[in-house]
């Protein structure tokens, strides 16, 4: 039933219609042991339900753009995204 379900999706398919999702603060130490914080960008495919995650240094615009042009290298061209408006 799994296999046929997976032979029914197509190749272009795949991450054109996903959501975005931004979670966190996760404490991390990076290189000279200091604590940060980073947030984490979770895409999910809606017609296959993959999910792909993106570590992402802040909260700007600059870098959840950054990790939605990272996941499109990777996963191919979004053709739509949908995501909540949510308050911190």
């Amino acid at each position: 039933m799994f296999l046929e379900q997976l032979d029914s999706i197509d190749q272009t398919d795949v991450f054109s219609f996903c959501g975005l999702d931004l979670f966190g603060p996760i404490a991390c130490k990076d290189v000279e042991h200091i604590t940060v914080k980073r947030y984490g960008a979770l895409s999910t495919c809606f017609s296959s339900r993959l999910t792909h995650i993106e570590i992402v240094l802040d909260k700007s615009t600059e870098e959840v753009m950054s990790a939605i042009d990272r996941t499109m290298s990777i996963r191919g061209c979004i053709e739509t995204i949908y995501c909540d408006r949510a308050k911190e």
